[in-house]
């Protein structure tokens, strides 16, 4: 790549990230029925048409928004990755994760679930991410790569790395949907005691607790 062709790709990003923080203040301001490709337009000084030759579409940013930028869920689980102390196992790094998770869904909880309530697989989900090298805004790769480096180095079940991988996204992913939608206040004492006898415990407790039930199923025997 020339020179030139570098500073276009970076001035490309940028350009990219900059949509994004617009369209982030803006859901953050207006809501999802308030937004628009035109709003986000004005916002940094582009006209419409411009904005379609980085997103397809108003659900399309929407989605890449959830998933990319600063704030979104993968910048989110670097973050996590980048604080973690060296030799950290890998089930405590996949409890953070899941704990990024949630807090993505719970501090943005429309954008939530718009991203998932329209049912079909929003873009940056899923992934085919196989290898060491994880494309930016790509948070499902992030699992299978931690997953994978936990398999390797003993730690994990021996099992395809998307296969568990997607199995601590079900888990992950489920009790965050029921928590916003309220099925778990509605939930009677005894379906949410941790403990026979005990006190219904908070969303949090309960929320750790689902994650030491998924590390007794992900742990290697």
């Amino acid at each position: 790549m020339t020179a030139a062709e570098r500073r276009r790709e970076r001035m490309r990003g940028e350009t990219r990230e900059a949509i994004l923080d617009a369209a982030r203040q803006m859901v953050e301001s207006e809501g999802i029925d308030g937004f628009s490709l035109r709003g986000v337009a004005r916002a940094v000084g582009y006209s419409p048409a411009a904005i379609y030759e980085y997103f397809g579409s108003k659900e399309d940013l929407l989605d890449c928004l959830y998933f990319e930028g600063r704030g979104g869920l993968s910048d989110r689980m670097t973050a996590v990755l980048d604080e973690a102390p060296e030799g950290r196992p890998a089930i405590e790094t996949l409890a953070a994760f899941g704990h990024a998770y949630r807090r993505a869904a719970l501090e943005q909880p429309e954008l939530y679930r718009f991203i998932f309530g329209r049912g079909k697989t929003p873009q940056g989900a899923i992934s085919k991410h196989e290898g060491p090298d994880v494309p930016p805004g790509n948070a499902f790769g992030l699992l299978i790569d931690l997953i994978a480096k936990g398999i390797e180095n003993g730690e994990f079940i021996e099992a395809p790395p998307p296969v568990v991988a997607l199995a601590a996204w079900a888990s992950v992913h489920g009790f965050v949907t029921l928590e916003l939608s309220g099925a778990l206040e509605e939930a009677s004492p005894p379906a949410r005691r941790l403990k026979e006898g005990s006190a219904p415990p908070s969303h949090d407790d309960l929320f750790a607790a689902m994650l030491q039930v998924l590390a007794l199923g992900t742990l290697r025997r």
